[in-house]
């Protein structure tokens, strides 16, 4: 009797450890997340805070993050993994340099873990020989130093945005009439690449092709090398060459100018040898201390406008 009622007995539900412990795993990173059988798939949400066996991960909707200039999202380092190591190098203003590191090194420290690429600048005085600009390296993957210079670039455009709305208070203040300071793009947008002087001849193409089909594609106004010579630093009868020319890009838009950087840097991620600098620091000082003479460099001015 007792045997027949134990089997039409109804077995008792499991416990809520045991259907943690019968739940599914799944992977997230390096830690394992278990899942409630009971929960349907899908019913998580990205907000959701998931608790983790070593710690808890907060998943959100990457869209709802705020962007700036249309700042790509961060580059995962296993898909980059594969991809060839590039450079490029920038020039930038004492200003834009402040707006690149930001307090303590905050900015560049972000700028670096957004794009997993690595941003360098040259020490506050140490300037580029014939300027008064810094540079900036910027190295790494191809689609980590892509996403890299953009960030570095939407802080010149966040200057130069700037720079244009001191003018027109300026002008207003002028004009005896109130001031109202309202952020508008500036009407171009200008920066300054240093390009190794083995790759020039590719970038400009027979008869100015490939250089006409660069500004084409990325539709920017205007772009200039320096000539041969501008390279060459001039002294007590001799020369040292820093064997790169700089290259002047004009665009209408922030979209132009970092559309052209974008294509640069695929050429140089296609052409690997003659794509490298020979200086591959922010350091020029020590090409002219090692000369043991002065130096004097012939480089074009910056255009109008340029900050």
């Amino acid at each position: 009797m007792n045997t027949n009622n134990q089997g039409h007995q109804a077995e008792k539900p499991p416990r809520s450890e045991d259907i943690s412990s019968q739940g599914e795993s799944q992977d997230y990173g390096h830690s394992r997340v278990h899942q409630d059988p009971r929960v349907k798939p899908g019913a998580l949400s990205q907000s959701t805070t998931l608790k983790t066996e070593s710690d808890s991960a907060s998943v959100t909707d990457p869209s709802s993050s705020p962007t700036t200039h249309g700042s790509p999202e961060p580059q995962d380092h296993g898909t980059s993994s594969n991809q060839p190591y590039v450079a490029i190098k920038v020039l930038v203003s004492n200003s834009a340099s402040g707006l690149i590191i930001g307090r303590s090194g905050q900015t560049i420290s972000e700028l670096q873990a957004k794009s997993h690429a690595r941003i360098k600048l040259s020490q506050g005085g140490d300037y580029y020989p014939g300027t008064s600009d810094r540079i900036c390296l910027v190295q790494g993957a191809l689609s980590c130093v892509k996403v890299a210079i953009e960030l570095v670039l939407a802080k010149l455009y966040e200057l130069q945005s700037l720079q244009q709305v001191s003018t027109q208070v300026t002008e207003q203040s002028a004009d005896n009439e109130p001031s109202q300071q309202v952020i508008q793009p500036p009407p171009v947008f200008i920066i300054r690449v240093l390009m190794p002087s083995a790759c020039c001849g590719m970038v400009i193409g027979r008869g100015g092709s490939n250089i006409k089909e660069l500004k084409e594609k990325s539709r920017v106004s205007f772009i200039q090398l320096s000539p041969k010579e501008h390279e060459v630093l001039v002294g007590h009868g001799a020369t040292l060459s820093t064997n790169e020319r700089i290259m002047t890009i004009t665009g209408p838009t922030f979209a132009t100018c970092t559309s052209c950087v974008r294509s640069i840097l695929d050429d140089f991620s296609t052409n690997l040898e003659i794509s490298r600098y020979v200086n591959m620091t922010t350091n020029y000082g020590r090409m002219l201390q090692s000369s043991h003479s002065s130096y004097v460099a012939v480089v074009p001015p910056p255009p109008p406008g340029y900050y």
